[in-house]
């Protein structure tokens, strides 16, 4: 945009911090859920969430490989996590009704492809990816839509956020995040974690 107030600090970091606690990642997760029910799960594989799934209160499933067109969308008071070993691509729009949960953790790069305008959910991935719509490959076309995530988006190593709708960006941002309270407090047992600790950077 042009927004004379916008700057990037010379260092790329405004202020820097450090976190210090418990990572919880992909691999993280493998051994976690290895306390509890699990369902092996493949890309394009229908989602069938049965009555055990209902009195447990959870269905993990988990994947051995890359999911290249993740487009699954929970039932009402469905809480449903997926593991998958590789990447993941999402290509449409998910959303979570409320009292229902949805997490995908990936060991690889959790994509959103750009005609996606909406995720709910938690979503954890080595990275996340937000690509900027690009016909022909000549860079950014500056036309994306607004993505609007609602719940947490988490990359451990990083997050790229790509998206441009040129000279709205000045009063609308390309990424939108939300805090979803009510995710949190249905998170089912198998994501709930408690002990962490956060240290603030001091200059």
């Amino acid at each position: 945009g042009s927004n004379p107030n916008a700057k990037v600090s010379t260092s790329l970091w405004e202020i820097e911090s450090k976190y210090s606690g418990q990572i919880y990642d992909w691999s993280f997760y493998d051994n976690r859920f290895n306390l509890f029910t699990t369902t092996a799960w493949s890309s394009g594989q229908p989602v069938n969430y049965t009555a055990t799934d209902t009195t447990n209160g959870y269905k993990i499933l988990k994947s051995a490989g890359s999911v290249t067109s993740f487009n699954y969308s929970p039932s009402a008071n469905q809480f449903v996590i997926f593991h998958i070993n590789g990447d993941v691509t999402v290509t449409n729009d998910i959303t979570v009704p409320q009292g229902s949960f949805l997490s995908i953790i990936a060991k690889g790069t959790l994509t959103f492809d750009p005609s996606v305008t909406r995720a709910d959910g938690w979503y954890v991935g080595a990275s996340l990816a937000f690509p900027c719509h690009d016909v022909g490959n000549n860079g950014c076309d500056e036309d994306d839509q607004q993505f609007q995530g609602k719940g947490s988006f988490i990359g451990w190593n990083s997050i790229s956020l790509e998206r441009s709708n040129q000279s709205l960006n000045n009063t609308q941002p390309s990424e939108l995040f939300t805090y979803s309270q009510d995710l949190f407090l249905n998170a089912p047992k198998p994501m709930k974690y408690y002990t962490k600790h956060y240290k603030p950077f001091i200059p």
